[in-house]
């Protein structure tokens, strides 16, 4: 049976990349990431995290998770552990030929990661500098992998011409007095970003601060469309013979990348798929126990 682990928001696939190596389900270094999704998620940066020490358990793990890792930048930091060496990233519905890439993750100080194009002069044997294979795949056949496999698995991939018009609204509770001097200082740290990306207002006596919404986009997948991109998918996943040691699903709900309205069907029929090529076995009982 493939264990499957189901999530809300993608950043917790490093919760339960690092439950899976905890778990003996995959080796602690040296696994194939196959990612299925509309966005790369190679964002990186600084990190509130000393990555020359290693996280002594998956506790703590989780605990960089909550308080350090946003939607986009998850992947980075399991590459740099070695948890992964090789990406495969199915990030588009229409076939793409694409020549494999060798990246780097470089670590600058102690908390800032960096990808980039591994330059083999001056990153082979440096310790500060670890190589990723990596592959942009799209309904192209899949070269043979021999060692364990993630397939992670973000349902926006199947569902995403409709960007964050439902998800919810990125908000925070302020004082009175955080909200008059941001409307009244017009030099305002939260104003002089590159862009006007917060603003606050007033609602019945209460004040807030909130990341401004992308502009609404009207456009609908259509449930046909859906059927058909799931189709597509399963069918080269059939064909491919991938046998994936664990697997994993992003719902985006909360954030948007995935319609509200449509998160069950495409769930529903992803699981479907994956049930008709391999015997499942939901797990998600084992993320909430580590997370209680």
């Amino acid at each position: 049976m493939i264990p499957v682990f189901r999530m809300e928001e993608h950043s917790e696939a490093y919760a339960i990349w690092h439950i899976a190596v905890e778990e003996g389900l995959i080796p602690a270094s040296g696994n194939v990431l196959v990612h299925v999704d509309h966005h790369d998620d190679l964002e990186c940066g600084p990190y509130d995290h000393d990555f020359t020490q290693p996280f002594p358990n998956v506790a703590q793990a989780m605990e960089f998770l909550r308080d350090g890792l946003g939607i986009a930048d998850f992947i980075a930091p399991a590459f740099w552990e070695g948890i992964f060496d090789k990406m495969v990233n199915f990030k588009s519905i229409f076939p793409s030929n694409k020549p494999p890439q060798v990246k780097a993750v470089a670590l600058r100080g102690t908390q800032e990661l960096i990808l980039r194009d591994y330059i083999p002069l001056t990153d082979s044997g440096n310790e500060n500098v670890k190589a990723v294979d990596y592959l942009q795949l799209s309904l192209n056949p899949l070269p043979p992998i021999d060692v364990p496999v993630v397939l992670d698995i973000d349902i926006d991939y199947f569902c995403w011409d409709n960007t964050l018009s439902t998800g919810t609204p990125a908000r925070l509770e302020i004082t009175e007095e955080a909200y008059r001097a941001f409307r009244t200082d017009p030099r305002h740290p939260c104003r002089i970003l590159a862009k006007r990306i917060v603003y606050a207002f007033e609602k019945d006596g209460r004040y807030y601060m909130q990341i401004r919404d992308p502009a609404p986009n009207p456009r609908e997948t259509r449930d046909e469309r859906i059927r058909q991109r799931v189709d597509k998918f399963m069918a080269w996943l059939k064909e491919t013979e991938l046998q994936p040691a664990v697997i994993d699903i992003c719902r985006s709900r909360i954030s948007g990348y995935c319609p509200s309205n449509k998160w069950e069907m495409v769930e529903g029929l992803v699981l479907e798929g994956l049930r008709e090529i391999y015997p499942l076995q939901l797990r998600d009982d084992m993320l909430e126990n580590y997370r209680a």
